[in-house]
């Protein structure tokens, strides 16, 4: 899934003043409800309750905060560019300045997956990250967010594998592991989602009702899914 299909120049905050984590969600949130006509309070709430169930901070400066609205009929993303960084109790501990907010509908399923997966590709490169903090002009982000790779060998790699999965992926929470980036699904069908970037979903706690699992975090550049020892 290609980011052009996510984000569109008008969706992109080159150089967001905020003072904390909690504004940052409101000047997201904003935004979105601009894009999509949904309500500014509405996607707010969404993705409060998601941060409270663990950071989106995924490190390196970068978060990819993430929630499902049922009024939703299509995957959206907002993209920005602090003008000075911010506390986002991320992973890393290290205050964030690149803001990749995606938000889905209800019944999205792989298809969600498949657009946090992109985005933790395009964000974990470092070119691509310096880039990104070089600029703060918005045709220029949006232009880089959304170019195609010289080389996409690895990426129509990882796309055909997620594009194979089963239904069963579709039923439970997973992580992937791209070079030390985890993206998360979370369950459909229930209330908010099953966060497993806690330390406890590194240690065999459970990751939903009635299941437990012994998820381990593999070594940087391994992809992982369900049990990983």
């Amino acid at each position: 899934m290609a980011l052009a299909d996510l984000i569109a120049q008008n969706s992109v905050l080159p150089a967001l003043k905020a003072n904390s984590k909690k504004q940052l969600l409101q000047e997201l949130a904003a935004k979105a409800s601009e894009v999509t006509g949904l309500a500014e309070r509405e996607v707010f709430d969404v993705i409060l309750q998601r941060e409270r169930l663990g950071s989106t901070g995924v490190g390196n400066g970068i978060a990819i905060p993430h929630g499902k609205l049922a009024s939703l009929d299509k995957i959206v993303g907002v993209f920005a560019r602090l003008d000075q960084p911010v506390d986002f109790e991320a992973l890393d501990d290290q205050p964030v300045d690149l803001v990749f907010l995606l938000l889905a509908p209800e019944g999205a399923g792989a298809d969600h997956l498949k657009a946090l997966s992109r985005i933790a590709r395009v964000m974990r490169d470092s070119d691509m990250v310096a880039k990104l903090r070089a600029t703060d002009n918005a045709a220029s982000l949006h232009a880089f967010l959304t170019e195609e790779p010289a080389s996409n060998a690895g990426p129509r790699a990882l796309s055909e594998l997620l594009e194979n999965l089963n239904l069963q992926m579709q039923r439970s929470p997973e992580i992937m592991v791209i070079s030390g980036l985890r993206v998360v699904l979370g369950l459909p069908g229930t209330a908010g989602s099953h966060d497993v970037n806690s330390p406890s979903a590194f240690r065999g706690g459970p990751v939903s009702a009635g299941r437990q699992s012994s998820v381990r975090l593999r070594p940087r550049g391994k992809t992982c899914w369900s049990d990983c020892r």
